[in-house]
């Protein structure tokens, strides 16, 4: 009746008890959104409804264990069904049907024939639609939950609970061992008293909402829970009170309940609507809240709401009932702007002592509490700022919604048409005009950006502040409407790219891992994501969500841990309860193929004489030199090992995997590339309907006498998917994709997708001709901003939904595809290892040894040395390989080889190392030889490996030991330099933490020179801090220096006056500004 869950382990008690006992467990309800494994309880029978599960075929079954039978055959009746023989002259006799078929017994009549056939359709269906029951299990968990909670949460006005939920102390919601996602009740009016559950249901029918009321066919339970005596039945029995027409309340008490059930097809939005109902039709809201509407333009204190909004000091909303702002007259130029006034409209606020640096220097409050501050960032950096930048009233309503306890919740619901708005606004604007908005909106913007990235920064990285959540929520609503604001300034209004820097957010970072989500996948997210992005990822979920993530929090260096796989590795099947066959290929002809030099190929058949057996037909295919553009008719399978597609044991995939990929092959469309060269080549596969594919688990020989075969696969890797058709890539989370899924939520899922995070899978998607994302039943593919409709100006999408997915595209295009870089490869390698150098410092590989191949044969060079040689060799060789560095080599984190001449090369590229995307590395690309001629500029000179080190070209500041004092640097110090025109600047250094391994002090110890190599000639930027181990150049006109780390410098003339520059000016240096030259780096 509840939904309580009684342990299954009851019925292998009672068997060994020798009571004479059976068992019969009523699965109807359990087996709807659980997987049901019987088989080491072993109830004597079990009742299932398959209707319930799959809403059709309407039959059921019983499920009998074989050693209770016997108990059937005891039957004193028959049906027609059930004999061989039947005489009924004279004397009846009939012979039964054969005592070895139990269901030949227990037959009645004709079996509905239609109804077993559809139900197989109806199981494949429900796997399209819901994945597997582990799946299903998770989400009504969750939903059983969410909706229990919301239930014991809904008040009345005088705060009365709304609902009478009966369950048992023992069974807790979420805890899916106890209770399942059934939710009996019964609506309790303001004062008590009872409502009639025939009139709840009468009144949730008339708005198409479904439940179940009454008895609910179960006696017992009704009888328990709501504490009825026999007696008392009776007496409502006499009454007039029937299970069939029931009298819902005798005396004042009910007879039934009111009963919710959650399946797999139940969403979030079904549970708000009941719950919107409920509150409209029965919550009492007479009694209103003390104190509501009492100041104009405030809002009600609520600490516990996301968001939270509160009456405290702020900036007024103004106008009537707040609805609007002063309607003095707002010209971008006047002095009576009221626009122009918001950056000073502060309240006494002093948001300077905000720039936190060190704990010495600490976080001033301004003697106010953090309540009062997430208020005011409330009012000034929400409401103000949008009133200011949009230059209109603002109805504070749209803005603010109420949650069923009537707590206030902050909500962005209405920004679109705000946006929209404000666009049209823009446009009826001449070009001067709209230059001065820009200018003032880029005003706004960048001092918004300072405040919250500073607070952002120290509820990262200082104190802990204490009752910081009301802080971290108001951080969360200010940044997204930040987000909004600066991409439609940029995007919609000057109509240029819009590539925002990702952001950290405490909030969001907590409610993702608390739902589940991966540290690792959170920490790329917030170190490459805007916000925006990482909220909508959020919003759609990851199956991976539901994993076990808890061994990833104790190492977070080496990522998830369910993404390694060992030498035991097996395949996984579709299904958790799936036991088919495994099924090969011809081990012998894919061998045979390959020492051709021929690259084997995969199609899909069904048998002539049997169309459910599965056939592996193995072709081999030469791959000569060609164009470019040139491809052939195949696709190449990209997927991660442990997704369950990897077998370290055999050339084999479970029977299940390869009917979804049969389907994923069919599923391609005529327009995709792969399609179209298949049927031009008129392939066997396409006149099997179907496309050949390329896949390494099953077209690379594990065996061990094959190791030659496999080292030469692996030197064709770089071929295999460049040659290839297209690429198709596998991943749980992109296989949810619904035919109508729009190209946001395909792009967001491909950027969060754990395919994502792998190192191998870089170069499958990178090297792409056309990446094929198949979904449940269609496959996406997405080659350009043509295909998304980014085009300027354009609004199809809706204004967030197109910011949403210009930098996604953005992202998308250098993280994991981008049709120019397979070509760079060979036009311009520096700039193809440029991109791999970003892209691939945030993947991992199970087998560190992997790393320097598969970045060799990404580039296309021969990995034959690195295969033979040692992994801590390998990176060496590897850079010794490449055919030009890029500088921005210098600049990856992590720790340094120890080899002479490579001690500035990173022993890893990859995560969480490598060359981070927030340290905004940008290098010149030209420079002026002649500093009196500053317009007369040459490309810069690339990198030049030698025995002795990297010899680089790059200024410099460069400080002699001479004028270091014998005290040891500090992490934050300046330097003067002297100018051409007799002036001077100050430059502004900071250490910066790089998980290089050597600590500040043994950077820069005492009594040394060293030179700061500056990635940006006249403001500095993230640079190189070297020592200086010679004075005379080398041969090569080359000053050596030694790696030492990273730092930040800035020109004084352009920083903020804050707590690390008045820590600079205590230690202050004499140095020299070196305009460009060679250095030899080791």
């Amino acid at each position: 009746m509840t939904g309580r869950r009684l342990p299954l382990t009851w019925a292998r008690q009672l068997r060994n008890s020798k009571c004479n006992a059976y068992t019969l467990l009523d699965a109807a309800a359990l087996s709807t959104c659980t997987q049901l494994e019987l088989d080491r309880d072993e109830p004597d029978f079990t009742a299932v409804s398959f209707y319930k599960i799959f809403g059709m075929p309407d039959i059921g079954a019983l499920i009998i264990r074989k050693g209770s039978a016997h108990m059937l055959r005891k039957r004193r009746y028959f049906g027609g069904g059930t004999v061989e023989m039947v005489i009924v002259l004279d004397s009846t006799w009939h012979a039964k049907k054969s005592e070895d078929a139990l269901h030949d017994e227990l037959e009645e009549g004709t079996l509905p024939f239609h109804s077993i056939i559809a139900l197989g359709h109806a199981m494949d269906v429900h796997r399209r639609l819901f994945t597997s029951m582990t799946m299903i299990s998770a989400h009504t968990n969750w939903l059983g939950k969410y909706t229990y909670d919301f239930m014991t949460s809904m008040r009345h006005s005088n705060n009365a609970p709304v609902f009478k939920i009966y369950k048992d102390d023992d069974a807790i919601y979420g805890d899916a061992e106890t209770q399942g996602a059934t939710v009996a009740f019964n609506i309790l009016r303001s004062d008590g008293s009872l409502v009639p559950f025939t009139e709840v249901e009468a009144a949730a029918d008339k708005e198409n909402i479904y439940v179940r009321s009454g008895g609910l066919c179960n006696p017992g339970g009704i009888a328990t829970y709501l504490e009825w005596k026999q007696r008392n039945l009776r007496r409502a029995y006499d009454a007039g009170h029937r299970c069939n027409k029931p009298t819902a309340l005798v005396q004042g008490r009910p007879t039934g309940v009111v009963r919710v059930s959650l399946g797999a097809m139940s969403l979030k939005k079904d549970v708000d609507a009941f719950m919107g109902f409920v509150k409209d039709k029965f919550v009492d809201r007479a009694v209103e809240r003390e104190k509501q509407g009492e100041a104009k333009g405030s809002l009600e204190k609520d600490a516990e709401t996301v968001a939270s909004l509160s009456d405290k000091p702020g900036v007024d909303l103004g106008g009537e009932s707040g609805t609007g702002v002063s309607k003095a007259k707002r010209g971008r130029n006047g002095k009576d702007s009221l626009a122009r006034s918001w950056l000073q409209d502060r309240k006494g606020w002093d948001v300077s002592t905000w720039r936190w640096s060190t704990e010495d220097v600490g976080f001033d409050l301004n003697g106010r509490t953090i309540q009062e501050m997430s208020s005011f960032l409330q009012s000034w950096l929400f409401f103000g700022l949008l009133r200011s930048v949009l230059d209109v009233p603002i109805t504070r309503t749209d803005f603010i919604r109420h949650d069923f306890n009537n707590r206030q919740f902050i909500t962005t619901t209405a920004l679109p048409k705000y946006l929209g708005d404000w666009k049209t606004r823009y446009d009826e604007h001449g070009e001067e005009e709209q230059a001065t908005i820009v200018d003032t909106i880029h005003e706004y913007l960048a001092e918004a950006t300072t405040v919250n990235n500073m607070l952002t920064y120290l509820l990262f990285y200082g104190n802990d502040v204490e009752d910081s959540d009301v802080l971290k929520q108001t951080l969360f609503v200010n940044m997204l409407l930040t987000d909004a604001l600066q991409g439609t300034s940029t995007r919609l209004l000057q109509k240029r790219d819009n590539n925002p820097t990702p952001q950290q957010d405490t909030f969001l970072r907590h409610h993702m891992i608390a739902s589940g989500w991966c540290i690792s996948t959170v920490e790329y997210m917030q170190d490459n994501l805007p916000l925006q992005e990482q909220a909508y990822a959020f919003s759609l979920g990851s199956v991976r969500a539901l994993q076990d993530h808890s061994k990833c929090k104790k190492d977070v260096a080496t990522g998830c841990m369910l993404g390694r796989v060992g030498e035991k590795f097996e395949p996984l099947h579709v299904e958790d309860n799936c036991c088919c066959e495994m099924i090969s290929p011809p081990i012998e002809e894919v061998a045979s193929m390959l020492m051709e030099g021929l690259i084997p190929l995969i199609t899909i058949v069904r048998a002539e004489d049997d169309s459910s057996c599965l056939q592996l037909l193995v072709d081999g295919i030469e791959l000569l030199p060609r164009e470019p553009h040139e491809v052939y008719p195949y696709f190449a399978v990209s997927h991660v090992w442990s997704d369950g597609l990897g077998n370290p044991q055999g050339n084999s995939l479970p029977r299940c995997q390869l009917l979804r990929i049969e389907s994923m092959a069919k599923s391609i469309g005529e327009n995709a590339l792969v399609y179209t060269v298949s049927k031009a080549y008129d392939t066997a596969a396409h006149k099997h309907g179907t496309v050949a594919f390329w896949f390494d688990t099953l077209c690379i020989p594990v065996q061990p006498k094959y190791q030659h075969l496999r080292d030469f696969s692996i030197q064709k890797m770089q071929e295999i998917y460049l040659a290839a058709g297209g690429v198709l890539v596998l991943d749980p989370d992109l296989q949810r994709l619904s035919s109508t899924a729009r190209n946001v939520e395909v792009l967001s899922r491909v950027m969060t997708s754990g395919w994502r995070s792998r190192l191998w899978t870089f170069q499958e998607g990178m090297l792409a001709h056309e990446l094929l994302i198949p979904g449940k039943v269609s496959c996406f593919t997405l080659n350009g901003e043509e295909d998304l409709s980014l085009g300027p100006g354009t609004i199809a999408y809706g204004i967030i939904e197109q910011l949403l997915m210009s930098t996604l595209w953005w992202k998308y295009s250098y993280l994991i595809w981008n049709i120019a870089t397979k070509f760079d490869i060979v036009r311009d390698p520096l700039s193809a290892t440029r991109v791999l150098l970003k892209a691939v410092a945030h993947r991992r590989t199970t087998r560190p040894g992997d790393e320097a191949i598969c970045i060799a044969t990404f580039l296309g060079l021969d990995p034959t040395t690195l295969l033979h040689a040692t992994i801590q060799h390998r990176m060496p060789i590897l850079i010794k390989l490449l055919r030009t560095i890029p500088a921005h080599i210098l600049f990856t984190w992590g720790r340094r080889l120890e080899n002479l001449g490579f001690r500035w090369a990173p022993t890893t590229f990859l995560s969480p190392f490598g060359l981070h995307d927030a340290d905004q590395v940008s290098l010149p690309l030209s420079y002026a030889p002649d500093r009196d001629d500053p317009k007369t500029r040459v490309p810069m000179p690339t990198p030049i490996l030698r025995p002795s080190g990297l010899s680089v070209f790059f200024p410099a500041l460069q400080v002699r030991a001479s004028s270091i004092a014998t005290q040891a640097i500090p992490e934050v110090f300046s330097i003067h330099t002297s100018n051409a025109d007799g002036g001077t600047t100050t430059w502004l250094v900071e250490a910066r933490d790089t998980g290089s391994g050597i600590p500040w002090s043994a950077v820069i110890p005492p009594n040394i020179s060293f030179a700061i190599l500056l990635s940006r000639p006249t403001s500095g930027g993230v640079s190189i801090i070297t020592q200086i181990v010679g004075d005379e150049a080398d041969a090569h006109g080359s000053i050596p220096v030694r790696w030492r780390g990273m730092v930040s410098v800035n020109n004084v003339e352009e920083c903020l006056e804050d707590a690390s520059m008045e820590r600079g000016e205590e230690c202050c240096l004499e140095g020299e500004y070196v305009p460009f030259r060679w250095w030899i780096v080791d």
